[in-house]
């Protein structure tokens, strides 16, 4: 869990006031959900954007969705979330299919290049998906890398009642982070803190990742149902690759790449840190020299190269040893690596966590003894076909390696259980067992009724009075203790993805912010917002709450300004707050960036902070937040020329410590010190509205 993560916020159910309500149905007649799915490309479809051959997560999203093309038993569409539109664009099922088919194929380049082509038209248009009503949002590989991904799933469910279901892969970057790259380790905590406001139910691959979901669920303080699909499937019989073979001699296959049948290991992986490169090369090369450059087999290793594989090719590089003894393929279409598999002696999969492990599965599938790490799902994948070791002993895989290289009365014994026991699942029974599960699900969630007003359909989350609801889109090094990330407060299609200083609204607005408050019933409440002017234009910030308030927030070019409201006192025990933001104009950011960003934004609104109006040290708690997220801010981007919020003169570098601030006597709230504000500073800070109390 990252650390000092305070788990999701706490989703309304569809009885709350959010513009929808449960069906009203006759007594004693239950309403059904009509039944939909609508399938998720978007990671599918990004990959093939800029690359052709589908890895692991990619494959299995193209076969479950060629099983649904060709079964055609249940209504489906396939919809892609794209950074450019800002929602889902529909794409049609002959152009996935052809994609797919094309992906995996022998097909000449140019053939290749004219259906991305479509692919790159289509996504150009900006006519959004519309969703049939009550349909389920299906992603079968990842979103956690889409800015404003969870920002579209709630437009989705206030407007069209759609259920979400993500299927869950690993939970890599949680569990064994310094094994990521930071940028993946920030998004991903940002997508895990955030989808358990937004899933209704969840797919996992294994029981082990099911059990890390579970345990991320606990410390979350919620619950999903959760379901377990494995993934051992039969690759040979995979529909879109329909049979093929290598246009020659799989011998010479062999040949032009140097190698014989029975002569080398396989290793097929991405190459970065997890999977355990280093440690296999430095066996190879300790093999070698025990038992000879003769008897020693090569090492194939197919793979694209991943994040941080720096130090696995150095070792390539500084050793002609192993220069001689390992070879890397990448690119590798199905057919080559089918004679790879059926010619090896057998394969490695000696990664340090999976979330199911696909070529270990692959390899069972050919008949052949995968050497396997006993750590996470692997298990589960190798099942007793596999020969397992310790993962943290480099003596027990090179034990497992001179078993299976060396014995080979063992190996063809091992290969004969497989063949005789190992029974891998169709691509469609995988495919059928997962429309069971969300027609089971679909079935105990009656339809709701939708508001006639499209204004009305918002998804507000419960807020919590005294929290900092930072708009900021990045994990940022010094926080107040009391806050958090506010992103999935965003509602609709009027804002761009958040940055590290908050989040622009698109063009003028509007732009909505929807939360519900609990166990306020009579009590005075103030609103705190941050604001920032729009780039390069004096403009005017309009805001509208559901209170029918009308504030009007003059702001200079980029100016940073808190905002208080007051809002009246209410008999409602639950109230829902909802604040809509417009801008006077709006900037162009194709003309400052020569058409790289073809964003057109209004204001900025960076956070947010909802207190009793009578608390004391909410207030308090406010001014050192607010202190203490610009410092931040101010520290991480250094090319940024800050403004501090309370003072747009002030250029300051960031504290290693937060000021120190205390209660006066008089019930205000006073700076004491700041670790690098002069003295001079801080008497002007002490007159800013906030730092005296009242709205």
């Amino acid at each position: 869990m990252p650390a000092g993560w305070k788990g999701a916020h706490s989703p309304m159910d569809a009885t709350s006031d959010v513009g929808l309500r449960e069906s009203d149905s006759p007594p004693g007649q239950v309403a059904t959900r009509p039944f939909h799915v609508v399938f998720d490309v978007s990671d599918v479809i990004n990959y093939f954007r800029s690359a052709r051959l589908p890895t692991g997560i990619q494959r299995v999203q193209i076969e479950i969705i060629e099983y649904a093309i060709r079964d055609a038993s249940f209504d489906f569409s396939i919809a892609c979330f794209t950074k450019e539109t800002n929602y889902w664009i529909e794409i049609p099922q002959e152009l996935f299919a052809a994609l797919c088919t094309l992906s995996v194929g022998e097909a000449a380049e140019n053939a290749w290049t004219a259906f991305v082509a479509r692919l790159e038209n289509l996504i150009s248009d900006p006519r959004p998906f519309r969703f049939a009503v009550g349909s389920i949002l299906l992603n079968l590989g990842s979103s956690w890398w889409l800015p404003n991904y969870f920002l579209g799933v709630r437009d989705a469910k206030a407007r069209y009642d759609v259920l979400y279901v993500p299927f869950v892969h690993d939970l890599i970057p949680i569990a064994m982070p310094e094994l990521c790259v930071a940028e993946l380790r920030n998004n991903f905590e940002e997508w895990i803190e955030s989808v358990f406001d937004h899933a209704d139910h969840f797919l996992v691959n294994s029981q082990n990742t099911l059990a890390d979901l579970q345990k991320v669920a606990g410390a979350a303080e919620t619950e999903r149902e959760m379901a377990v699909v494995t993934l051992d499937a039969d690759f040979r019989a995979a529909p879109t690759a329909g049979g093929q073979h290598v246009g020659g001699d799989p011998e010479m296959v062999l040949e032009d790449l140097g190698l014989e049948r029975d002569g080398f290991v396989l290793f097929v992986s991405t190459i970065e840190p997890r999977k355990n490169h280093s440690m296999v090369f430095d066996s190879w090369l300790k093999l070698r020299r025990r038992h000879g450059a003769e008897k020693c087999p090569k090492l194939v290793c197919v793979g694209q190269r991943g994040w941080l594989n720096g130090e696995a090719h150095a070792r390539l590089a500084a050793s002609e040893e192993l220069a001689e003894q390992i070879i890397i393929l990448s690119n590798v279409s199905d057919a080559v690596l089918a004679v790879l598999y059926e010619a090896c002696i057998c394969t490695l999969y000696p990664s340090l966590y999976e979330g199911w492990g696909l070529p270990v599965t692959e390899s069972l599938c050919f008949g052949k003894v995968p050497i396997v790490s006993r750590v996470a799902s692997l298990l589960e994948a190798g099942g007793a076909y596999a020969e397992y070791f310790d993962v943290n002993s480099q003596r027990t895989f090179m034990r497992g390696v001179e078993c299976l290289v060396f014995d080979t009365e063992y190996r063809l014994q091992r290969e004969r259980a497989i063949r005789a026991e190992f029974r891998p699942r169709r691509w469609e029974d995988i495919g059928r067992q997962i429309i069971a599960q969300l027609r089971c699900w679909a079935d105990r969630k009656p339809p709701a009724i939708l508001s006639r007003s499209a204004r009305d359909r918002v998804y507000p989350v419960a807020a919590e009075t005294g929290v900092f609801y930072s708009l900021a889109g990045e994990v940022q090094g010094a926080r107040g203790a009391n806050a958090q990330r506010g992103e999935a407060f965003r509602n609709g299609s009027g804002w761009w993805w958040p940055e590290p200083w908050g989040c622009w609204i698109r063009e003028r607005g509007p732009a909505t912010l929807a939360f519900v408050l609990r166990d306020l019933g009579g009590a005075r409440v103030s609103l705190y917002l941050g604001l920032r002017g729009v780039q390069g234009h004096d403009s005017t910030c309009t805001i509208r709450t559901s209170q029918r308030q009308r504030i009007v927030v003059p702001l200079r070019s980029e100016e940073e300004k808190i905002v208080p409201i007051t809002l009246a006192p209410g008999p409602e025990q639950e109230r829902q707050i909802r604040l809509t933001f417009t801008s006077s104009v709006a900037a162009d950011f194709r003309v400052s960036t020569d058409g790289r960003d073809f964003r057109v934004c209004g204001v900025g609104v960076k956070w947010f902070y909802v207190l009793s109006a009578d608390d004391l040290k909410e207030r308090v708690d406010l001014i050192d937040t607010i202190m203490t997220e610009d410092a931040a801010w101010l520290g991480c981007k250094k090319e940024f020329r800050n403004r501090c919020t309370l003072d747009h003169d002030l250029g300051v570098p960031c504290p290693s410590s937060p000021p120190l601030i205390a209660a006066a006597t008089d019930g205000s709230t006073a700076i004491i010190s700041h670790p690098v504000l002069p003295a001079a500073r801080l008497d002007r800070l002490q007159g800013a509205p906030l730092a005296l109390g009242g709205a």
